[in-house]
């Protein structure tokens, strides 16, 4: 299910001007709502769609998989801002995973296959103007994956790195 920029269980939500997609598709199933002011520019719109509704099912064993891996006390954050992150699995010091400024740096540490599993047992939010560096050889957003207990609402002029796996909801302003 690779071919999708977000696939969301109950709702897809896009608040202010436009969001442009440059790949990916955007999706959403068992619900039915994907609303406000976006572009697909390589990717489709698909609610309920064969597509959806199987890859739906892969995301949640992709979700309870990702849930499931265990969070080392070193990697317990409540704030990602300015942080440089080796591979590895980091979980949210409360119920909320935040990233309210600066610039995440994911660091591939010379591995071959990196990957950075983000764990929160409710909510993912980032704030305006938040950005992400990906460094070293093996360093790629397809790597790189979000495990939100419930919603996940990414800010205005932000831009993301990585598959939101969300329980309930994605919701992406400007």
């Amino acid at each position: 299910c690779e071919e999708f920029a977000i696939l969301a269980g109950t709702a897809v939500t896009f608040n202010g001007d436009k969001t442009v997609f440059e790949t990916g598709s955007v999706g959403v199933s068992p619900g039915n709502s994907i609303v406000g002011k976006y572009l697909i520019q390589d990717g489709e719109r698909e609610v309920k769609s064969t597509n959806s509704n199987n890859c739906q099912g892969d995301r949640m064993i992709a979700y309870n998989k990702a849930k499931g891996r265990t969070c080392d006390a070193a990697n317990l954050i409540t704030d990602l801002s300015n942080m440089t992150l080796f591979p590895g699995v980091y979980c949210a010091s409360g119920s909320i995973m935040r990233f309210t400024a600066g610039t995440l740096t994911l660091d591939a540490n010379g591995e071959v296959n990196p990957q950075w599993i983000f764990q929160s047992a409710t909510e993912l939010k980032t704030a305006p103007y938040t950005s992400f560096i990906m460094k070293g050889s093996g360093a790629e957003s397809k790597n790189v994956f979000w495990v939100v207990g419930s919603s996940a609402t990414l800010a205005y002029s932000s831009s993301f790195m990585g598959t939101i796996l969300a329980h309930a909801s994605i919701s992406v302003d400007t």
